[in-house]
């Protein structure tokens, strides 16, 4: 078992999407985003496959104009500033392991008992909000979208 709670076969397992993508790894997202170890695999591997359909469809126009200037993967796509990784790689990994982060509170409260699950509800809904913004702010940064958000009081 690793440090927080998954096997290396775990670790080590790709979500392979189309050509045009990048793969993702489940070991990554897990330790990136600091999931909860008692979630089930399962349940991670799916919510992060749903999260990758959700930004693949947000970005659908955005990549045929992307493969209409002869790019034929994200990785080549240049945002005008370059780190070691792509920066566009680095953006679409952000959505998507927000995206499913913040869908993954559901299911990590389903599985505490019944005073846990109501202190974790407590934080749940701010936490889901933050992460849903953070998969937007970064969608939007491939796009060249403006974020704009407020917040009612």
């Amino acid at each position: 078992m690793s440090g927080w709670g998954k096997t290396p076969e775990f670790s080590a397992t790709d979500v392979t999407l189309s050509a045009f993508w990048p793969v993702l790894n489940l070991g990554e997202f897990q330790s990136e985003y600091n999931l909860p170890a008692g979630l089930a695999d399962i349940a991670i591997e799916s919510q992060l496959k749903l999260a990758a359909i959700k930004a693949i469809k947000k970005l659908e126009e955005k990549k045929q104009e992307w493969i209409a200037e002869g790019i034929t993967a994200l990785a080549d796509v240049s945002l005008g500033y370059e780190l070691d990784e792509s920066v566009a790689v680095i953006y679409f990994k952000r959505a998507v392991y927000c995206y499913a982060k913040a869908k993954l509170f559901a299911f990590f409260a389903s599985s505490l008992n019944k005073a846990a699950a109501a202190d974790a509800a407590k934080e749940w809904d701010g936490n889901e909000n933050y992460w849903l913004r953070e998969s937007i702010t970064a969608l939007n940064e491939l796009t060249g979208a403006t974020t704009v958000s407020c917040e009612l009081l």
